[in-house]
């Protein structure tokens, strides 16, 4: 649980937290875990808004990238157990372990079955300050059902939030592609998130105890005015410093994932 100094890493990716879950109904954007493991089953298929209407901070670009991972661990061997709840209620055993993938440095994230019997192996990389991700199998057993590719990813978490001020928002595109357990192509095309810091001392409760300082993150997904909410369009997540994701909370569902313990190895 102590603050990791990583160098950073651009990786040039050709794919476009829980113990995670978010996102969208087809393996594309679920999240970790079955929820944002980020994990979720939505409906791909809504259209996503052509031109968002944001606020991005013209500033924000030429930064240099901020290289403290306090918020979201990235050590080798580091387990996070999240409870799923608001419907079946489920526990989700997450491992993070160091990796390669297309040759460069990159991270596994493995998370445990749920109620459906399906699991992910999630690949997330660094891109500049971002932890995204860049590729996911869905698997039920050791048969694969689908995957997905991000370029340059789908973003987890940026470290330059932490240094961002309340209400900042910015928003993020990727290309993802989609495809069944053959390689054949079911779902692909561009998709854009604003991330919204909304608070950076946050007291949690959950239960693997409480936590305090922690940044409050609401990622919403770009979608035409004509498009129904569906889960994963809209989630809550709380990262704390030493510890990472402790709550995710779907805002449309109202399923919420929280942290019940955690190990992070020292590096």
């Amino acid at each position: 649980m102590n603050k990791i100094l990583l160098g950073s890493l651009i990786l040039a990716l050709c794919a476009g937290v829980s113990g995670c879950g978010d996102d969208d109904a087809s393996v594309a954007d679920a999240g970790e875990g079955h929820h944002e493991h980020d994990g979720g089953e939505h409906d791909a298929a809504l259209p996503d808004a052509s031109e968002p209407d944001a606020m991005i901070d013209d500033d924000a670009g030429d930064e240099p990238p901020v290289e403290d991972t306090a918020y979201y661990p990235v050590t080798d061997g580091a387990r996070w157990v999240y409870r799923h709840s608001g419907g079946s209620t489920w526990d989700e055993d997450v491992v993070l372990t160091h990796a390669t993938h297309e040759g460069k440095p990159a991270f596994m994230l493995r998370d445990t079955s749920g109620p459906s019997g399906n699991r992910s192996e999630t690949v997330l990389a660094r891109v500049g300050s971002q932890i995204a991700r860049v590729y996911r199998e869905e698997l039920n057993g050791d048969s694969l059902q689908a995957t997905a590719s991000y370029a340059p990813g789908f973003v987890r978490f940026d470290h330059a939030w932490v240094t961002r001020a309340d209400g900042y928002v910015e928003t993020l595109a990727y290309e993802r592609v989609e495809r069944d357990a053959d390689g054949a192509i079911t779902a692909e095309g561009e998709r854009s998130h604003h991330y919204t810091i909304e608070a950076h001392d946050d007291t949690v409760e959950v239960p693997a105890g409480t936590f305090e300082d922690c940044l409050r993150v609401r990622r919403s997904r770009v979608r035409a005015s004509t498009a129904a909410p569906v889960e994963g369009d809209e989630d809550l997540f709380w990262f704390c410093p030493g510890v990472g994701k402790v709550r995710e909370q779907d805002t449309v569902s109202l399923e919420s994932e929280e942290l019940v313990s955690f190990d992070i190895p020292d590096e």
